[in-house]
């Protein structure tokens, strides 16, 4: 979100407003997704795709240096993936505005 804002034309006020909207919009996102029903919908989703036998293989994966070091670098791996893409992507959506 930031690289978004960070490359476009909006003023600093603009800037404020929409980053008010996306942190409301997250921290309702955060709170839904920590509820008991998500919990439930999650657990039967990788009984449903997982063996149990596939599960610890997970579990014992995301426990391993390569599973831990994967977990605490998503954030950044993320953040540099998206700085790799962002100059396309906001090429990609200043073409859509000109298709109006």
């Amino acid at each position: 979100m930031l690289i978004v804002l960070s490359n476009s034309d909006m003023s600093e006020d603009e800037r404020a407003e929409l980053e008010q909207k996306y942190t409301f919009i997250v921290d309702k996102i955060i709170t839904f997704l920590s509820t008991e029903e998500v919990l439930e919908a999650f657990k039967l989703s990788y009984s449903e795709t997982f063996t149990e036998s596939e599960l610890q293989d997970l579990v014992n994966f995301y426990s391993s240096p390569t599973g831990e070091k994967f977990l605490s670098h998503s954030g950044a791996l993320n953040e540099n993936f998206m700085d790799k893409i962002s100059p396309k992507f906001n090429s990609l959506i200043n073409e859509f505005r000109q298709v109006d």
